[in-house]
């Protein structure tokens, strides 16, 4: 019985151990899983880092993924048939962002985006007031993200903007209109305060 007594507490550190070191590689072993998941059906360059699941809307057409990229828990990805994304590496796009490609969107390496943002190489036609929005279709321009991008919390950027390498883009901009290389922008909608060079 003393024996027994003794032993236990030693059962008790190893298997708090072992606990710990399962809990600390359950997140790799999550996102090892999502990757295969999500490698069925886009190219994902190793490694890659999940946070969760990405939900997806739009299915048939082509994503690429380089390497080391952060995709955050509740990333929403929207690529209809025929439409391109790219996405660069070491980039970091954090969680509730909503990404939808009916055309085409460039991310480029080394890009931070923030939670909540919304990029759209589409929107409704709306020009005809007789006809339902729904009935008129979309219209759809290229999306361009230049290399090292920071987009703040929250921001929106609209069909056929190119944003330059190195801009920064503040926190809830509505992004209608290119961003020079260096820049930081802000507002709605967002408008050049300076140059970073």
């Amino acid at each position: 019985m003393t024996r027994t007594l003794a032993f236990l507490p030693r059962k008790r550190v190893v298997g708090k151990l072992i606990l710990f070191g399962w809990a600390k590689s359950i997140g790799k072993l999550r996102s090892f899983w999502l990757g295969l998941w999500y490698g069925l059906a886009w190219k994902i360059n190793r490694p890659c880092n999940f946070a969760g699941p990405i939900r997806r809307r739009a299915y048939g057409g082509d994503a690429y993924i380089g390497a080391r990229c952060d995709l955050g828990h509740g990333l929403v990805i929207d690529v209809a048939s025929g439409g391109i994304l790219i996405v660069g590496s070491n980039v970091s796009i954090n969680g509730g962002t909503y990404i939808s490609v009916l055309g085409r969107v460039e991310i480029g390496n080394d890009c931070r985006i923030g939670e909540y943002c919304s990029i759209r190489d589409n929107d409704h036609i709306f020009s005809d007031p007789d006809l339902a929005i729904r009935d008129q279709g979309m219209r759809q321009a290229a999306v361009v993200l230049g290399r090292g991008v920071w987009l703040g919390r929250g921001v929106v950027v609209q069909p056929g903007v190119t944003i330059g390498d190195g801009a920064v883009i503040g926190a809830n901009s509505f992004v209608n209109c290119d961003v020079p290389p260096f820049a930081i922008a802000v507002g709605t909608p967002a408008r050049v305060l300076r140059l970073r060079k």
